[in-house]
């Protein structure tokens, strides 16, 4: 049976399944010194002609651990993104500074004049220390970390994804 190359154009025989029996081994060293002789002559039928050479190899290698890579970012950081996004919806967020105010009325209304006498006493006797952050602020500070934290891991994410659909679908360079 004769083929065309489509690359050479040169008529090559290719014989049939049954033909193959009748076909004498190739010297695998001998059709190496025959193809630098005549370059044209480059098909030799042996299964080793169809391996990808080492640099091949390493592209294909090199494009599986990047994939890897931008597989496992992808994963930490997504779930790192999921973690900021569940801690942020279970801060409460109905806090507000009329909150506070009208709780510290309320813990004001309720002391008695003793209790007041001795709040009185022990401030006069140690004094008014640095005052911590009244817990509104605090709270709004942490949603703020939060929210920060929540869109760089967004960030990353994205990043890791475009990198990782890259090194998927982008077209494998063959040479």
């Amino acid at each position: 049976m004769n083929i065309v190359c489509p690359k050479c154009n040169n008529a090559l025989d290719i014989p049939t399944i049954r033909g193959m029996a009748n076909l004498s081994p190739v010297d695998i060293n001998e059709s190496k010194t025959n193809d630098s002789k005549n370059p044209k002559a480059k098909f030799t039928g042996s299964p080793s002609s169809n391996k990808p050479t080492s640099g091949q190899a390493s592209k294909s290698t090199l494009r599986k651990g990047l994939t890897a890579v931008f597989f496992i970012v992808f994963v930490v950081a997504g779930l790192t993104t999921a973690r900021w996004g569940f801690i942020r919806f279970l801060t409460p967020t109905s806090f507000t500074i009329e909150d506070e105010i009208r709780q510290g009325g309320e813990t004001l209304a309720d002391f008695t004049p003793t209790d007041a006498w001795d709040a009185w006493l022990y401030y006069q006797s140690t004094g008014f220390k640095e005052k911590n952050p009244a817990p509104y602020y605090r709270v709004k500070r942490v949603m703020e970390l939060q929210d920060e934290n929540m869109r760089l891991a967004g960030v990353v994410t994205a990043i890791a994804f475009a990198c990782l659909m890259a090194t998927i679908f982008a077209p494998k360079q063959t040479k």
